[in-house]
This record gives structure tokens, C-alpha cells and sequence, in this order.
């Protein structure tokens, strides 16, 4: 007999699913700028070969975001756990701030390109960091 999963049951696999996809997604597209730039000798990235890395970016900005929403919750929680949660939130906004920078990046012919590129990895860097800070103070996994 097929056991049907309890609405608890959905809510974890949504709230640690998409938190973990974002997770994933952000390390999938993190790197491929970064590789595109150093095999090439005048750093020019084509448009075209950065798709993944826009799609990846996006679709883990909208993640985070689900994952925020998904995880609320009216219950009392611990100080540390409570602190988890506001890094959390914060990593999602610093998330979707780098998407909005990334997406003026797509402009080949931006005025202040440099400056921009440093803010997208800066946020990015931000972002990974309070998301690793979320997950020790909140625990990788359900209890």
C-alpha cells in the first residue's frame, strides 16, 4: 500500500528542498564567469556562453525567495534559530539585489561595467556567507 506524505511532510520537503536548490543552483553559476574569463586571453565573455549562468542565477533568486516563504512559521523559536532566520532573509534579499545587478550586467555596452561586477560578486560573497551562517545556526537538515 502507497502511503500518502502528511501536509508536514510537504511543508519539509518544500522548505528544505528549495532552500537546498537555491544553495546548489548559486554554486552551479557561481563559477562560470569566473572560468569563461580566465580561458579567455582578452576576458570577453560572449553573451551566449553566459545563459546558464543567467538562468541559474534567476531561477536561484526566485528559490530563495519561495524558501523564505515557505519557512515562515508563527511558532517560538530559539535566539540562535531566530538569528538563523534573519541571516536567512538577509542572504535572500542580498540573492535578488545580485540578480538585478546581474541582469544590468547582460548589457554588454554598461557604462560603469567594472564597477557593477564587483557589486554583483560582493553580493554573492555576502549572500554564501550568511546562507552558511543560516545553516549552522538552523541545522542543514530537519529535525
Amino acid at each position: 500500500m502507497i502511503k500518502l506524505a502528511s501536509r508536514g511532510d510537504v511543508n519539509t520537503l518544500l522548505t528544505y528542498g528549495s532552500g537546498w536548490l537555491a544553495a546548489a543552483l548559486l554554486l552551479a553559476a557561481t563559477p562560470v564567469p569566473l572560468l569563461f574569463r580566465l580561458l579567455r586571453r582578452d576576458h570577453r565573455v560572449p553573451t551566449r556562453w553566459l545563459r546558464p549562468h543567467y538562468w541559474a542565477g534567476t531561477v536561484a533568486a526566485l528559490l530563495a525567495l519561495a524558501h523564505c516563504l515557505v519557512s515562515l512559521r508563527r511558532a517560538r523559536v530559539p535566539l540562535t534559530s531566530e538569528a538563523g532566520l534573519w541571516m536567512a532573509n538577509a542572504a535572500a534579499l542580498m540573492i535578488v539585489v545580485e540578480a538585478v545587478v546581474g541582469n544590468r550586467l547582460r548589457k554588454p555596452r554598461q557604462p560603469d561595467r567594472a564597477r557593477l561586477r564587483r557589486r554583483h560578486l560582493l553580493l554573492m560573497f555576502g549572500a554564501v556567507l550568511l546562507g552558511a551562517v543560516h545553516v549552522v545556526l538552523n541545522g542543514p537538515f530537519p529535525r
